[in-house]
C-alpha cells in the first residue's frame, strides 16, 4: 500500500485532456482533407460557381441562344426559352431543378441561381457557399461533401469518447469489484481475509480503513471465541461440582428425614425442593448445549390434532391445565414438519414463564393461527407484560427481570426463552416478544410449512 498512486482526478483529467487533443486533430485533419482537394482540383471551392459564371455571362449576353458547350462543366445550369419558360436543357439534379422552374416562372425567389440572358433564351447557374465536387457525376451522387465529411469527422469522434469513457468505467468497476469483495469477506467474517491491490489513491484509503476494520473483526472474533470457550469450560465445571454436593446434601436430607417431627419435615421438605430446583437448573444449562453438543432435530411429519393432543398431554402433566386455553384456528388434518419432543418442550417453557407471570386465577391462552407460509402460534399471560429491557434481551442466556428472582417467579432462571428461542431458530422459525394493548405478556412463534 506505500507505493505512489494516480488519483481518479488526474485519470479523469489525463480523458478529458485526451479528448480535447483529439478534437484539435480530427478539426486539422478535415481542414487539411479540404485544402488538399482544392488544391488537386478534386474539390470546388464555395466561390466556384460565381467566378465562372463571370467567364461566360459576355458570351451569354451577345449570343442569341446559349450553346451549353461554353458553360464550364463544374457549373450547375439550367436554360429555358425566354418568351415560353420551357426547359431548353439542364444538368441539374431534380430537387434543384423544382427550385430552377419556380424561379423562372417567379414563383419563388431562392435567392440561390444566377441568371443570364441571351436574347431568345435564359441562364440559371446554381451556387452556394458550400464547397462541392469537381466531378459533375460525383456531385450528382454526393452534392455536398462537406457535410458528409463532417459527419464522418464526428462519427470518429464520438466512437473515440464513447471508447475512453467506457474504459474509464471498467478501471473504476475492476476497482469496485476488489471494494465489494473485501466488504463481502468482512460480511462473512472471513479471518483470512487478503486485501489486493488498487491503483489509485482514493481507493488505497478505502482499503486501508477495510484493512484495519477486518483487523479489529478478526481480533473481535478471536477474543469471542477465545471467551466463549472460557465460559464455556467454567461452566462445565460449576455444573461437574455442583452436581456432587448436592447428591451428598440429598442423600444425608433423606436420613435426617426419618427421625424428625413434624415441622422439621416441612423445612426438610423445602430443602428438598430447592435441591430439585438446583438438579433443574443444572439440567437445563447441560441440555442448553453450552458444552459445544449441537442439538439435533429428528423431524417428523404429524396432524395438527396429533400435534395438539401430544402438547394437551404435556400440559396436563407439567401445569395447573385448568390455566391454559387452547384455540386452534388450523385444519386438524393439515401436516407440520417438527421435531415435536422439543417443540413441545419450546412451548412448554413458555407456558411456565407465562403461568409465573399471571396472578391466581389467570389463563394463558394458546391460539394457533395458519398464514400463507407458516404456522403461527400465539401465547399470551395476564402478567404485567414485559418491560423495555425484556423484550430486547428476554432470549438471552441466563437473562432476568430484576423481580424475576422474587418468590413468585423462583423457579425462573432465565434458560427456557433461550431454549424456546434456539428450537424454533433450528426449524427455521421466528420467535418474537410483544405486549398485548392491555400490556399482557405475549410470544408470537412463526413455524414454516
Amino acid at each position: 500500500m506505500g507505493m505512489k498512486r494516480k488519483t481518479l482526478s488526474f485519470l479523469f483529467f489525463k480523458l478529458m485532456l485526451q479528448i480535447a487533443v483529439v478534437g484539435v486533430i480530427i478539426a486539422i485533419i478535415y481542414i487539411n482533407i479540404t485544402i488538399l482537394g482544392l488544391k488537386n482540383g478534386f474539390l470546388v471551392p464555395a466561390n466556384e460557381p460565381i467566378q465562372r459564371s463571370d467567364e461566360v455571362s459576355a458570351l451569354v449576353e451577345k449570343s442569341t441562344t446559349i450553346n451549353s458547350k461554353q458553360i464550364p462543366k463544374s457549373l450547375d445550369y439550367a436554360i429555358y426559352n425566354k418568351n415560353t419558360h420551357k426547359l431548353v436543357e439542364s444538368n441539374l439534379k431534380k430537387t434543384l431543378l423544382s427550385k430552377a422552374n419556380n424561379e423562372i416562372t417567379r414563383k419563388a425567389n431562392s435567392n440561390s441561381f444566377l441568371k443570364y440572358q441571351s436574347k431568345e433564351e435564359i441562364l440559371l447557374i446554381y451556387f452556394n457557399l458550400k464547397v462541392h465536387f469537381a466531378d459533375i457525376d460525383l456531385r450528382k451522387i454526393i452534392y455536398n461533401p462537406g457535410i458528409w465529411i463532417t459527419i464522418l469527422m464526428l462519427l470518429i469522434y464520438i466512437f473515440f469518447i464513447i471508447f475512453n469513457i467506457r474504459r474509464f468505467n471498467k478501471v473504476i468497476v475492476r476497482e469496485n469489484q476488489k471494494l465489494i469483495e473485501v466488504a463481502n469477506q468482512i460480511k462473512s467474517k472471513d479471518l483470512n481475509l487478503v486485501t489486493p491491490s488498487v491503483d489509485f489513491l482514493e481507493y488505497a484509503v478505502v482499503m486501508e480503513a477495510m484493512e484495519s476494520l477486518a483487523s479489529a473483526l478478526n481480533q473481535s472474533i478471536k477474543n469471542e471465541i477465545e471467551s466463549n470457550q472460557s465460559k464455556e469450560e467454567q461452566i462445565s465445571y460449576l455444573v461437574h461440582d455442583i452436581k456432587i454436593p448436592l447428591t451428598v446434601i440429598k442423600g444425608n436430607i433423606e436420613l435426617m428425614q426419618l427421625e424428625k417431627t413434624t415441622i422439621e419435615l416441612e423445612c426438610f421438605q423445602d430443602v428438598t425442593t430447592a435441591i430439585k430446583q438446583i438438579e433443574y437448573y443444572v439440567s437445563e444449562v447441560i441440555n442448553i448445549n453450552l458444552n459445544k453438543k449441537e442439538m439435533i432435530l429428528i423431524k417428523e411429519p404429524l396432524t395438527i390434532q396429533d400435534f395438539l393432543i401430544k402438547l394437551n398431554e404435556n400440559i396436563v402433566k407439567s401445569t395447573n391445565a385448568k390455566q391454559v386455553i387452547i384455540n386452534n384456528n388450523i385444519n386438524n388434518k393439515d401436516i407440520i414438519v417438527i421435531d415435536i419432543r422439543l417443540v413441545i418442550r419450546a412451548l412448554t417453557n413458555i407456558l411456565f414463564n407465562g403461568l409465573e407471570r399471571t396472578p391466581s386465577g389467570g389463563q394463558v391462552i394458546i391460539q394457533l393461527n395458519q398464514g400463507k407460509e407458516n404456522y403461527e402460534f400465539i401465547i399470551t399471560d395476564q402478567g404485567n407484560g414485559f418491560n423495555e429491557e425484556s423484550l430486547k434481551n428476554g432470549f438471552k442466556l441466563f437473562y432476568t427481570e430484576n423481580h424475576s428472582r422474587s418468590s413468585a417467579y423462583k423457579t425462573h432462571y432465565g434458560l427456557g426463552l433461550t431454549f424456546a428461542e434456539k428450537v424454533i431458530r433450528l426449524h427455521n422459525g421466528e420467535i418474537n416478544l410483544y405486549n398485548t394493548e392491555a400490556h399482557h405478556g405475549k410470544v408470537v412463534i412463526k413455524i414454516p410449512k
